[in-house]
């Protein structure tokens, strides 16, 4: 995964920006679309995901931990506003609803974002960010990756854009 982290003084945000799919690697933690054990999510014991998205926002959180944890002790007063594109945008979410459930206030905004887990995991992320207003998931219908992984695998949508 390619991304940055960057700081916005005047309009006082931490930001960090999550690219889509660019590789073969990529390519590969995007078929990998079979659901995780439960227990991966935070407070959420039924929450299943998407194996691939899981182990890149590990991936991506190991990653930027000191960098941006520097950010927030240098900038206590900034917001925190993750973005992504597409395994970008599947990073994102899973990475805002880690931040806020440790009380780092984060919003999201999402990209052409596939669908991330399961119903629960769904429900989850819209109790936790989407009905609070801190997750806004932008899509067209005539992009292929916001059909996929397929809802007949057990995933769903979060947010209240999808119709199913």
């Amino acid at each position: 995964m390619q991304g940055y982290i960057a700081r916005d003084d005047l309009a006082k945000r931490i930001i960090i920006s999550l690219r889509g799919t660019q590789s073969f690697p990529n390519v590969l933690v995007d078929a990998m679309a079979f659901m995780s054990p439960t227990g991966v999510i935070a407070n959420c014991t039924s929450c299943r995901i998407h194996s691939g998205f899981y182990m890149a926002w590990q991936a991506v959180e190991r990653t930027i931990k000191r960098a941006f944890q520097a950010q927030l002790r240098a900038f206590p007063d900034y917001q925190v506003l993750i973005t992504g594109h597409s395994l970008g945008a599947a990073v994102a979410a899973l990475l805002g609803l880690s931040y806020e459930m440790r009380g780092e206030d984060p919003v999201v905004i999402t990209f052409g974002q596939p669908r991330v887990g399961n119903p629960a995991f769904a429900e989850h992320i819209n109790t936790v960010l989407v009905d609070k207003g801190k997750l806004i998931r932008v899509t067209h219908g005539n992009d292929p990756v916001v059909h996929v992984p397929w809802q007949a695998w057990g995933f769903k949508h979060h947010g209240v854009l999808d119709p199913s």
